[in-house]
């Protein structure tokens, strides 16, 4: 259930049409109000005020009609505005890199700024009952409705303001950096076996692959969370253990394997199978709800772009860098993750392939090498993150793969153009960072 509820929370936070709801029914919930207090507050009390509105009830009407057309129209230049920086998003760093912008509050907010004040003043503007019916000004109301017009016209500078700053490479890359690190803080699960079961969680994974149900997948579509709570309940119910033999971020379609339930008694249960089944959340595409590499590949999407002939903005690719080695220098530092899952009881239930640091650095730095060949700077960018990570490194396969993706950039930088004093640079770092990996 709880990621289930991750999955519904993360299509939200995309969404530009959650908040400006939201705010709707919160605007007609202000305006029952506000008339309500209209009835319990004599008009006489208000006229002495200087700013109370003091028209007739007509005048009232018409001034929030007239208000809620002019929002309308002043929403489609918002709309308007909102589809630059899509845009360009689109054109220069990929449609997957819409998220980002998709999920800004600032943009949801100010959509449901406008939404908020048509809907209120049309609420008000239908409250009050038509010429000829004794009824008395809802004043307070209807300067609530003026103010309302006017915090949408901040709005409205806030807007172009946020647009100017959104469109800043570096904004968008820290936006994206910010939501890795998020990931990883909230991705750690499960337990390394203690050392004294390592070797029967090895024999276990070998009689589930002999004698275990096998579970195959009965939709097409990438792998977005699979929900472990709900199948450990049910592990624990019925006795089970289950290997996951698909992680979040990969493309699965029908007939595909992916996971195996065995019991002690050896029971089959077509249920539980189907139960099983259900608990893989799919999708159209990958998000980082639980899917780290994905995460990476949204900064590393950004660079390589970056580093295209068409856009040829190295400093951007190199501020990726810089993210990416901040993201997984934090990844490293929480240690290894754990493959397996033990119930209330000590019992081994789940067990599964977490992301592996080799993975990751393919994710981070294959495309980035490939695409930086010709350029010194963005090679040394990559070193860079190498040794920002390599600091948290502390167990041995993690340095080996670091050095391993050393060893790559120095044969990159030897296999491009650069002059020679560029290559000599590289390959002196590249030393420098074996030393420190092989200390």
């Amino acid at each position: 259930m709880r990621f289930n509820l991750r999955q519904l929370i993360d299509r939200i936070q995309v969404s530009y049409w959650f908040v400006p709801l939201a705010m709707g029914l919160l605007a007609i919930l202000l305006a029952r109000v506000l008339l309500w207090m209209d009835t319990q507050v004599p008009n006489a009390v208000l006229d002495t005020g200087k700013y109370a509105f003091g028209g007739s009830p007509e005048q009232a009407r018409t001034v929030m009609i007239g208000i809620a057309s002019i929002t309308l129209g002043t929403a489609g230049i918002v709309f308007s505005l909102l589809t630059v920086p899509l845009s360009v998003v689109v054109s220069q760093y990929g449609s997957r890199l819409l998220r980002i912008y998709m999920r800004d509050t600032t943009f949801q907010i100010i959509l449901g700024t406008f939404m908020a004040t048509i809907v209120y003043c049309l609420t008000v503007a239908l409250a009050i009952p038509s010429s000829g019916v004794p009824y008395d000004t809802p004043q307070i109301a209807s300067t609530a409705g003026l103010l309302l017009e006017l915090v949408t016209v901040a709005s409205l500078i806030l807007l172009i303001h946020h647009i100017g700053k959104s469109l800043q490479a570096p904004n968008l890359v820290a936006a994206a950096g910010s939501e890795l690190r998020s990931v990883v803080l909230s991705g750690r699960a499960g337990h390394i076996p203690p050392a004294g079961e390592q070797a029967d969680v090895k024999s276990l994974r070998a009689k589930i692959a002999q004698e275990g149900d096998a579970v195959y997948a009965a939709d097409t579509g990438y792998i977005q969370i699979i929900d472990t709570e709900a199948v450990l309940d049910l592990a624990r119910k019925d006795d089970l253990v289950i290997q996951f033999t698909h992680k979040p971020g990969e493309f699965i379609q029908p007939g595909v394997l992916i996971a195996r339930a065995w019991t002690p008694s050896g029971i089959r249960n077509e249920e539980v199978i189907d139960l099983i089944r259900q608990a893989y959340l799919l999708g159209n595409q990958r998000t980082p709800v639980q899917d780290i590499e994905y995460a990476v590949m949204q900064l590393v999407e950004v660079g390589v772009r970056a580093m295209s002939p068409a856009i040829n903005d190295p400093y951007t690719a190199m501020t990726c860098l810089h993210q990416i080695g901040a993201g997984l220098a934090l990844y490293v530092a929480q240690g290894e993750r754990g493959c397996c899952t033990y119930d209330s009881d000590g019992r081994l239930r789940l067990m599964y392939e977490p992301a592996t640091m080799g993975e990751l650095l393919e994710a981070a730095f294959d495309m980035f090498r490939r695409a930086s060949r010709e350029n010194a700077k963005v090679l040394q960018a990559l070193l860079t993150a190498i040794e920002q990570i390599a600091q948290n490194a502390r167990q041995p396969e993690v340095r080996a793969e670091l050095l391993q993706q050393v060893r790559l950039v120095e044969a990159e930088g030897r296999a491009g153009a650069s002059i020679d004093w560029d290559r000599e640079q590289i390959s002196q770092r590249c030393t420098e960072l074996a030393d420190l990996l092989l200390d």
